[in-house]
C-alpha cells in the first residue's frame, strides 16, 4: 500500500501486509484456493491500518510501533487457533477477520438435516452475519432442531439449512442430535482425547456442570469413566438410573452435548424398515399406518419424527409392534 503526504519522507509511506502459508502438499485441484481467503484477510488488515494512519499516524509515529506489534501478534495467534480474530485497537476501532474454510475440488458445505441441532461454539462475527443468520440466531439455543428453528423464525427450511451449514463450515457452529432420554450413545476412538488434550481436560468439568446443583464438579477421571459406560444397548434414562450417585452435580444434557460436539461419543441411531410382502405366514394388520409405510430404511427415527410431526418414541413403538418392520442400529 502506498500513502502519499508531504509529512512523509520522500512524500510517501509504503507498507505491506502478508501471511506466510504452508505450500499445498496433495496436488488436489483447488487446494490453492485457500490462499485467496488469506489474501482477503490481508486486505482487511491493510484497510484498517490505513484508516488508523490517516486518523492517528499509527504507522509513521515511531512511538506506536509497540501497539502495531501487539496487534499483529494478536491477529496471528487468534487466526492460528480459531481461524478468526477480534482485536480491539482503541475505543473507535476493532479488527474483525474470519478465515473461511477453503473447499477442495467439488467439496460442498456441511450437510445439515431437518433434525440436526445447531450448537453455537463461538460468537458469529464479521461478514458472515447475513439476513438469514440474523433471523435464526435468536432461536439457536442448542436444543431446537433445524426445522423447529425454521418454523419459529419464519424462514424457509432450505435457507436455514444453508445458513447453518455455512456457520458449521466456518467453525461457529457444531451439529448435535436431538437430546432425548430414550437415546442411545457409545464412545468413539477419540474418547482418549479427554485424557490427552489439556484443553478438553480443562473445559469438560465446567461444560457439563449442573449450574443449579450444589454438588461440586466431578474430576476428569470420573467423567471419562462415565463416558465409557455409555453403550449401544443402554438408553440415557437407564444410564442415569445406573449412575445416579456419580452424576450428582452433572447436567446430563450438557454431558451428552459436550461429548457429541467434541467427537467423544456418537449417537446410535435407529433406522426402521418396513418390508412389504404378499400373503405369508405373517399376519399383517388390516391397515398399516402411513407413518410405518414411510419407514424405508434410509431415514432414522429422528428424521421420520421431525418430517411427520410424531414423537420418535411413538414411531419406535409402532415399528416394534408391526410384524413387517425391522429396526436397524447404526
Amino acid at each position: 500500500e502506498i500513502m502519499e503526504g508531504r509529512h512523509y519522507e520522500r512524500n510517501q509511506l509504503i507498507f505491506n501486509v502478508g501471511f506466510v502459508l504452508k505450500p499445498p502438499t496433495t496436488g488436489i485441484p483447488g487446494e490453492n484456493d485457500g490462499a485467496a481467503v488469506y489474501q482477503r484477510a490481508a486486505l482487511q488488515v491493510v484497510e484498517t491500518v490505513k484508516t488508523l494512519e490517516l486518523e492517528e499516524r499509527f504507522l509513521s509515529d515511531a512511538k506506536r510501533k509497540r501497539d502495531l506489534l501487539r496487534i499483529i501478534e494478536s491477529v496471528v495467534v487468534q487466526l492460528q487457533g480459531r481461524r478468526r480474530c477480534e482485536v480491539r485497537i482503541n475505543e473507535a476501532h476493532t479488527l474483525h477477520i474470519t478465515i473461511d474454510t477453503p473447499r477442495v475440488g467439488n467439496q460442498v458445505k456441511a450437510t445439515v438435516g431437518p433434525c440436526d441441532v445447531p450448537v453455537l461454539v463461538s460468537e458469529v462475527i464479521g461478514d458472515t452475519v447475513d439476513l438469514t443468520i440474523r433471523r435464526i440466531l435468536p432461536f439457536m439455543d442448542g436444543i431446537r432442531h433445524t426445522k423447529r428453528i425454521a418454523d419459529m423464525s419464519g424462514v424457509d427450511l432450505d435457507l436455514v439449512q444453508l445458513a447453518v451449514g455455512s456457520m458449521v463450515d466456518q467453525g461457529f457452529v457444531k451439529l448435535a442430535d436431538m437430546f432425548q432420554y430414550h437415546n442411545k450413545y457409545t464412545v468413539t476412538p477419540d474418547i482418549r482425547r479427554l485424557v490427552e488434550d489439556p484443553g478438553l481436560r480443562s473445559a469438560c468439568p465446567r461444560a457439563v456442570a449442573d449450574l443449579a446443583s450444589e454438588h461440586r464438579t466431578l474430576s476428569v477421571q470420573t467423567l471419562f469413566a462415565l463416558y465409557c459406560e455409555l453403550r449401544p444397548s443402554l438408553r440415557v434414562s437407564d444410564f442415569c438410573n445406573a449412575h445416579r450417585m456419580q452424576l450428582r452435580g452433572v447436567s446430563i444434557r450438557r454431558f451428552v452435548m459436550f461429548g457429541i460436539i467434541n467427537g467423544l461419543i456418537r449417537r446410535v441411531h435407529q433406522v426402521p424398515v418396513y418390508i412389504p410382502g404378499s400373503e405369508s405366514s405373517v399376519t399383517e394388520p388390516d391397515s398399516t399406518p402411513a407413518e410405518v409405510l414411510a419407514m424405508d430404511g434410509h431415514r432414522t427415527l429422528d428424521d421420520l419424527a421431525v418430517s411427520q410431526g410424531k414423537p420418535s418414541r411413538w414411531l419406535e413403538n409402532a415399528a416394534a409392534q408391526h410384524p413387517r418392520c425391522l429396526v436397524l442400529f447404526k
